[in-house]
């Protein structure tokens, strides 16, 4: 895939950079691993909490930095927000942010790497805030546990 976008994006200044990049977020067995473990993720992410109807929790996790970094800190809430007793299952939801700043600097220093920007690149102090917010909600069955 990679040789065929090459060419085609061969006009595209930095393509061949931003590819090997992007190609090197797949190369070893670990980052393969992260990325394709969301689904999985996504099934265990309720698994092992006693929920309350209207109850929000909340709490930290570490994801998966695909720039090649440490793990993104992020505030995570549960919520179990409907109970349908009648077809035998829930609504349990997730949100997720991705701390702001770790995000920015990252964003930041992976565009100067790859020089999109050439040297038009702001400064980091100018270069603005980034947000990553991710919204799950899954309809759960009640006697499985299994994402619907």
């Amino acid at each position: 895939m990679a040789k065929k976008l090459s060419t085609e994006l061969k006009d595209i200044p930095n393509s061949k950079k931003i590819i090997e990049d992007i190609m090197e977020i797949y190369s070893t067995k670990e980052s393969v691993e992260a990325n394709a473990i969301k689904d999985a993720l996504q099934f265990y992410s309720f698994h092992g909490v006693k929920y309350k109807l209207g109850e929000e929790l909340e709490g930290k996790l570490k994801v998966a930095n695909n720039f090649g970094g440490k793990p993104f800190e992020t505030d995570v809430s549960f919520s179990l927000d409907e109970i349908n007793l009648e077809d035998g299952n829930s609504v349990i939801r997730m949100k997720q942010n991705v701390n702001s700043e770790q995000l920015t600097n990252e964003t930041y220093n992976y565009l100067k790497k790859i020089g999109t920007f050439g040297s038009n690149i702001p400064k980091r102090k100018d270069f603005p805030s980034l947000t990553n917010e991710t919204w799950t909600a899954s309809r759960v069955h009640g006697e499985t546990g299994w994402i619907i």
